[in-house]
This record gives C-alpha cells, sequence and structure tokens, in this order.
C-alpha cells in the first residue's frame, strides 16, 4: 500500500510543481480507480508472494507457493472511488470476502479511492 501511495503521490507533486492539477483533476473516477489497482498489482508483484497473473486474466495476482484445487491461490483487485464498495467480480457479482479496504491519500478526502482484494 505503501509503494502505491508513494507513486501517487509522486504523480501528483510532478504535476503541481509544474503548474498543473493533481491527476485526479484530470481523468474521471472509474479512470482513476483503475490507475491506483495496476499501482497496487505492481507493488504487490514487487514486494509480496503474489505476482501478476497476466495482462488480462481473472484473478489479477496469484501466488505460486500456495495451490489450491491445481490452482495458485489468487486475488482480484479492485478499486473504487465508492466508500465501502469493493469485493466485486467482473460480472458484478461477489467474488469473496474483502480482504482489506483502504483509503488511499492523493484526493479530497470526499472522494479517496479504496482497494478491495478478494480471493479468487
Amino acid at each position: 500500500m505503501n509503494a502505491t501511495q508513494r507513486i501517487l503521490a509522486v504523480i501528483n507533486s510532478n504535476l503541481v510543481s509544474n503548474g498543473a492539477k493533481p491527476l485526479f483533476e484530470y481523468i474521471q473516477g472509474n479512470n482513476f480507480s483503475g490507475l491506483v489497482s495496476n499501482i497496487f498489482c505492481d507493488a504487490m508483484h514487487d514486494h509480496s508472494p503474489y505476482k501478476h497473473n497476466s495482462h488480462q486474466a481473472y484473478p489479477d495476482l496469484v501466488n505460486p507457493q500456495i495451490v489450491e484445487q491445481g490452482k495458485p491461490a489468487g486475488l482480484e483487485v479492485k478499486s473504487t472511488i465508492q466508500v465501502g464498495k469493493g469485493g466485486e467480480s467482473h460480472k458484478g457479482t461477489q467474488a469473496g470476502t474483502p480482504l482489506r479496504v483502504t483509503a488511499l491519500t492523493g484526493r479530497p478526502a470526499t472522494s479517496n479511492s479504496y482497494i478491495s482484494c478478494s480471493p479468487s
């Protein structure tokens, strides 16, 4: 989580120090959430046993060290700007109990981005 916050802080700091607006003022909430999700997945890949599955495959991250029913254990990562939302699969149904939902800085307090990691 810290790596994700650090990257977003660097992006916003560079934009603001060059006279621009913070990133979230340029892009729609759903696009910002997608960016946060991608950065978080990269951080998990770099700092945990969970690794990228592939660019478009479900789940987003897999742990090859843990095998469940013949497949590596996985985490599906979702990010949203809506408080309390999370844990939904690609089809809009519950993907599992969220392991963690944490607010990220870099947006106004009323519209933070939240990450939900659900077991696949």
